[in-house]
């Protein structure tokens, strides 16, 4: 903080000579004269405290536009009105950003930039036309559209993925979204894998059966993998190396699954997820993102208008921009 303009008095009168033609007291000439003398100086420190602030990205508000302007800020690709702390986060990014050409990255980017909630998930799986990179044992697993299929052809069919190690004290759910297609007895049951062992009874979670698998309905389930039902606290202390989910024992029983995802929450945000190696192609990804704009024909539409057209242009700017120059980005909207 600058020194006050009484300081700068109190300091300015020290400097006087000593004797009566130098007066000190409050109503006198000279003291108001050096009082004047103090307003401006104070006025200057404070100035200079201000210029500390605004040398730092954090905390800029004055020359905030001219940090953004050396950085070619705002970016193009969002139209939208920010706030002087979203305007403050995006500039600290391209500050202090490596860059990078990994998905990490790519999401990283996307939550600085407001796509995502406080909720999201990197670790979350969309079967989109891809069964992205889960098998199946005892059973068939079949893509559709925005689903895959899993249909026993033996007793207890088996979903399971390996993954890249990830820490169990961060990512304490397992949550997948699924619905009965032929019935079968619900088991319920996630096992896993670490580097100290492999799958096993002595490591595993179920749930009770929820009310919506009798029906076929739509049901969300969320294991919590911090209170296992067997292997006490092992998911706690591990870093995860593979996923097994049991929804069903029962041979012929067929599964529908929307998504399946590792979340510090029960009720992760799906929002965006990134694919790799689409169509098995190294460097083609696919971007799974909620369409912001829907577009219908009418009566009144020219001849030339798609019937329905949807899309993120926001979304699709930033990520085409940002993607390597060698790699094909294709977008998936939900």
């Amino acid at each position: 903080m600058g020194m006050t303009a009484d300081r700068y008095r109190e300091h300015l009168q020290a400097l006087l000579p000593s004797g009566a033609a130098w007066p000190r007291d409050t109503g006198a000439v000279l003291t108001a004269t050096l009082d004047a003398l103090a307003q401006e100086l104070g006025r200057v420190d404070t100035r200079f405290a201000d210029l500390l602030n605004e040398a730092d990205p954090r905390s800029a508000y004055e020359l905030l536009a001219d940090w953004e302007r050396s950085r070619g800020l705002p970016d193009p690709c969002v139209t939208e009105s920010l706030t002087i702390d979203q305007r403050r986060t995006a500039l600290v990014g391209k500050v202090t950003g490596l860059g990078g050409q990994s998905p990490a990255y790519f999401l990283s980017v996307l939550e600085q930039l407001g796509y995502v909630s406080n909720k999201w998930t990197r670790l979350a799986w969309h079967f989109i036309a891809s069964v992205q990179s889960w098998t199946a044992a005892a059973a068939t697993l079949t893509t559709g559209t925005t689903s895959v299929t899993l249909a026993a052809t033996a007793a207890d069919p088996i979903l399971r993925r390996t993954i890249k190690a990830c820490a169990g004290a961060k990512y304490r759910y397992v949550v997948a979204r699924f619905r009965r297609l032929v019935a079968g007895a619900w088991e319920g049951a996630v096992q896993y894998t670490t580097p100290a062992h492999g799958e096993g009874a002595g490591y595993i979670k179920t749930v009770a059966e929820p009310a919506e698998w009798s029906t076929g309905a739509w049901v969300t389930v969320a294991w919590d993998m911090h209170a296992l039902g067997t292997g006490g606290t092992d998911w706690l202390d591990s870093f995860i190396t593979g996923l097994r989910l049991d929804f069903s024992s029962a041979n012929g029983s067929s599964v529908e699954i929307d998504w399946v995802a590792l979340s510090e929450y029960p009720d992760p945000d799906l929002a965006i997820t990134i694919d790799e190696q689409v169509d098995g192609l190294p460097h083609r990804w696919r971007v799974n993102a909620p369409a912001t704009t829907v577009t219908e024909a009418t009566c009144l539409s020219p001849c030339t208008t798609p019937l329905r057209s949807w899309g993120n242009q926001s979304l699709q700017c930033v990520m085409n921009r940002l993607k390597p120059a060698h790699s094909d980005l294709l977008f998936s909207f939900l």
